[in-house]
């Protein structure tokens, strides 16, 4: 999606790919299903750097933090413009510095994080 410029799609998808990944571990690991999409709640509740090595299970810290900086739920409904004024009202459209298009910027790092995430998410699977 990203790559075909579809950005808002592209962020909605990567935390939706996080917000799964997260909801696969809970449940694996016991926990039950929880229709709310809190990806901070999630993440505790899954307890998944628990079962990485500590390098890694920073990696994932910062990776999900980036996630959740960036993602609602409710962005699925969002347009381009609506979501680039999004970013800007929360003040993370244009953070370290880019010049991108602020959809476009975000779109990268919350792809890229997911990416990470999910990659990860497979190693704690695994392990579960």
């Amino acid at each position: 999606m990203y790559d075909t410029g579809h950005y808002a799609a592209a962020h909605y998808i990567a935390g939706l790919a996080v917000e799964c990944m997260l909801f696969a571990c809970r449940i694996k690991s016991g926990g039950k299903l929880d229709a709310k999409h809190y990806l901070r709640k999630l993440w505790r509740e899954a307890k998944f750097s628990d079962y990485l090595p500590k390098q890694r299970a920073a990696d994932a810290g910062a990776a999900v933090s980036t996630v959740i900086a960036r993602w609602l739920n409710n962005h699925r409904y969002r347009s381009d413009k609506e979501l680039r004024h999004w970013l800007v009202d929360v003040g993370i459209a244009r953070d370290q510095g880019s010049k991108d298009d602020p959809l476009k910027h975000s779109a990268r790092l919350i792809t890229n994080a997911a990416l990470e995430f999910v990659t990860l998410g497979e190693e704690t699977w695994r392990q579960l």
